[in-house]
């Protein structure tokens, strides 16, 4: 598949429900934003104390680029907690504008994920908006139609980080290697290229 170069972006908004979201979802393309200098702003919604500090030596592992939040809402529960949500998005961002907004997919079957994915559409409306997956035991599996290729070293060190900083996870029988290089080699079978990670954009305007 002929690979299309994407302008530089100089400010990502990466939200995630959870700690480790961000890092399944999305951890090789935030990877190679940021060594081109994106500035990338990270916002985690839940977590109990033991997540976030396992999600802070993520970020400070990752040599994250940009502005980090992690928030308290109850996992699990974040429709009930919709507009708390929403303002505390708007706060942490607070009127910056960004170039791309990586977010969960909006038909994923977690009802945390799911609500992340909709608020995304109503607080970035002229953003472009990547949605990104997942893999859990919910059969939610997507279509996606964005990919961004992973050489195997990249995909390792994905896999490698995943495994490094999320030891309360790992309890987990989906939480494994095997399940993070599966999904990343059909991406990549899908975009004709080893590795991959995929999202969904439904909306994109170019200018030719």
């Amino acid at each position: 598949m002929q690979q299309l170069q994407l302008p530089a972006f100089g400010r990502v908004l990466a939200l995630g429900a959870h700690a480790d979201d961000l890092e399944i979802g999305c951890f090789g393309t935030l990877s190679k934003l940021m060594s081109r200098g994106t500035q990338v702003d990270g916002l985690i919604l839940s977590g109990s104390d033991e997540r976030k500090q396992e999600q802070a030596a993520s970020f400070a592992a990752w040599g994250w680029k940009g502005r980090t939040g992690h928030l308290s809402f109850t996992d699990g529960l974040f429709p009930s907690y919709a507009a708390e949500i929403k303002a505390a998005i708007r706060g942490f961002t607070n009127g910056q504008a960004y170039d791309l907004v990586l977010v969960h997919h909006k038909a994923d079957h977690h009802q945390d994920h799911a609500l992340l994915g909709s608020l995304a559409y109503n607080l970035f409306r002229n953003c472009p908006i990547w949605e990104y997956e997942i893999p859990k035991y919910d059969v939610d599996t997507v279509q996606p139609n964005v990919f961004v290729p992973l050489a195997e070293a990249e995909m390792a060190s994905k896999v490698a980080h995943l495994m490094g900083h999320f030891a309360c996870q790992q309890s987990k029988a989906w939480y494994t290697p095997g399940t993070f290089e599966a999904l990343g080699r059909l991406r990549g079978v899908q975009a004709n290229t080893n590795f991959a990670e995929a999202f969904t954009c439904r909306k994109l305007a170019f200018s030719i």
